[in-house]
């Protein structure tokens, strides 16, 4: 997918975080997505894209993730959880998560590499 200049602007930013305050149909997802797939593609990395519930989660990005990463996917589970396994240029895998806010504690003390 391309991205917008400003979708351009936060993608390109190196900040530690980075909080972005913008309205409807902007690219939010969009841009996440982007930015999932070239920390997925890069490195070897766990990452975790964290929506209200798990259903906003299934019905916002995981489609757009399995399109997108469609030609490097090693697995898909949707059951029990919503995560996909990708080949990354290193040769190794990548796993990407999609959670819930409601079971934000299933988190604690786990470590991710990249988080939306």
């Amino acid at each position: 997918m391309l991205l917008t200049p400003a979708q351009t602007i936060i993608a390109s930013d190196t900040h530690r975080y980075r909080v972005i305050n913008c309205g409807r149909q902007f690219g939010k997802t969009t841009l996440a997505v982007e930015e999932i797939k070239g920390v997925a593609l890069a490195k070897e990395a766990r990452i975790v894209y964290v929506a209200t519930t798990i259903q906003q989660a299934r019905d916002i990005a995981w489609s757009m993730l399995v399109k997108e990463l469609k030609g490097i996917t090693v697995r898909a589970r949707e059951s029990p959880n919503l995560e996909i396994e990708v080949r990354n240029i290193k040769g190794t895998t990548s796993i990407i998560q999609l959670k819930g806010w409601e079971s934000v504690e299933t988190l604690r003390g786990q470590a991710f590499d990249f988080l939306v």
